[in-house]
């Protein structure tokens, strides 16, 4: 099971959050795919039934949404690492990498080698900085965190385009994509997958989800991205 959890889990972290809290409405912050259909949920549809539980399937940024959090429970997912980062008191059922080194209430049994504590600062920096390797996109070298925010402050397109062409995104990244690159054009085309049989010229851009092969015989800048 993932990060030691299962189906249980989730309804106890939820049941948990429930007595914690008495007076307080529990906002549940659904992954995108299962929003959308792609995959099934862990928490059991009894469970969201409960008075105090509202579902929050808003598209919202997780800065957005923890300025006007109390606390979070969850699991594993990595917005419990973006809380503590915001300041935000943090409660694990699994056993993500934040967990254990005394920066959150920790309801699973931990690894034996987390048995100490962490500082935030200490807890991002290896996070970050210690644990990644960062190449440069040009150079194809090894490089600071601080040479790849350079590098990424850069990117500012200096033009704008006809049309964009995106290829391969999955439906909820469709919802923001445009909003996200809404410098690059205002016109979307998104092209599933297997049909790339689009129309581009120099005044179009094309943009592609990982490292997924361009369309042959098209013009058009191609601007990759990956989460």
């Amino acid at each position: 099971a993932l990060s030691n959890a299962n189906d249980a889990t989730f309804s106890e972290m939820l049941q948990v959050a429930l007595a914690d809290n008495p007076s307080e409405t529990i906002y549940v912050k659904r992954h995108p795919d299962v929003v959308h259909g792609v995959k099934k949920g862990c928490i059991q549809s009894q469970d969201l039934e409960h008075e105090r539980v509202q579902i929050l399937d808003l598209s919202v940024t997780p800065r957005a949404m923890l300025g006007t959090c109390n606390k979070l429970y969850t699991v594993c997912s990595q917005l419990g690492f973006d809380a503590l980062v915001h300041g935000v008191a943090v409660s694990t059922f699994g056993v993500p990498f934040y967990s254990g080194w005394g920066l959150t209430k920790d309801y699973a049994d931990q690894p034996v080698s987390r048995r100490g504590s962490a500082d935030i600062d200490q807890l991002v920096h290896a996070a970050i900085v210690d644990y990644c390797l960062y190449v440069h996109p040009e150079t194809t070298q090894r490089c600071s965190p601080e040479d790849v925010l350079s590098y990424i402050a850069l990117q500012q397109p200096n033009k704008a385009y006809r049309k964009v062409f995106a290829l391969d995104f999955s439906p909820w990244k469709q919802a923001f994509l445009p909003t996200y690159l809404r410098k690059l054009s205002n016109d979307f085309v998104f092209c599933p997958q297997q049909n790339h049989n689009i129309s581009a010229d120099s005044n179009d851009a094309i943009v592609i989800w990982g490292n997924s092969e361009p369309p042959s015989g098209n013009c058009g800048d191609i601007y990759r991205i990956e989460d």
